[in-house]
């Protein structure tokens, strides 16, 4: 039966119409007959054990040889094939089926290394494990990041967190209002920094607030 499931295939019939058939299920004809079907495909699609051709070919030609006709000839077979009429035909078939099966060898590799990858998304993408991919977060360039910190440090050594006030070093008094920390709607590895008593919004990264914002009032730089 195996071997008729494999003529079949090879025929460009269909699993379901296999199934069919052989009165079963689709999924049960599959996992039934696959195996056979790519074990005849990574022997270069030759049944039972490999040898060469042209040996098969001279058993053949002796079989023949044995039958009483006239003339009697030893080459009945072999002279009509390509791989004596042309040499060298008989090497490139060969060398197509070892193609073959290297071929056929790779695309498993390709199939475990694809199914491999998929697990390590599915893992990498699961909220459980804290990793969220970037697409979901907004950052494009950074690939897989880890969820925002809940709190952030400031550049004279201090411990802030969303909804605290921070403030910037400026020039004069009359521009010396905090700032307050809110989180980014869209992106969720950004904070907003609002002015309280202004109208001013700064996007910022978490890391920088310790490059230019202090937790505590400092004194204008000018006059």
């Amino acid at each position: 039966m195996g071997r008729a499931v494999i003529a079949e295939r090879e025929r460009g019939t269909t699993w379901e119409q296999i199934a069919n058939a052989a009165g079963t299920m689709k999924q049960a004809a599959h996992e039934r007959w696959s195996g056979d079907v790519k074990a005849w495909t990574a022997l270069g699609r030759v049944a039972g054990v490999t040898r060469p051709t042209m040996e098969l070919v001279r058993e053949l030609d002796w079989d023949f040889a044995q039958i009483d006709v006239h003339p009697r000839r030893t080459d009945a077979v072999s002279a009509g094939l390509d791989a004596t009429r042309h040499a060298g035909a008989s090497a490139f078939e060969d060398a197509r089926r070892t193609r073959g099966q290297q071929l056929h060898a790779r695309l498993g590799e390709l199939k475990r290394d694809g199914e491999s990858n998929r697990e390590e998304d599915a893992r990498l993408t699961n909220p459980d494990r804290g990793l969220l991919p970037a697409r979901r977060s907004g950052c494009v360039e950074c690939g897989y990041v880890r969820p925002m910190a809940s709190q952030f440090r400031t550049k004279d050594g201090g411990e802030v967190r969303v909804g605290d006030e921070v403030w910037a070093r400026v020039w004069q008094e009359s521009d010396n209002n905090p700032w307050l920390i809110t989180q980014h709607p869209l992106d969720k590895t950004h904070l907003i920094l609002k002015e309280i008593g202004g109208a001013e919004e700064r996007v910022h990264h978490p890391d920088d607030l310790a490059l230019y914002y202090y937790a505590n009032r400092q004194p204008p730089s000018g006059g």
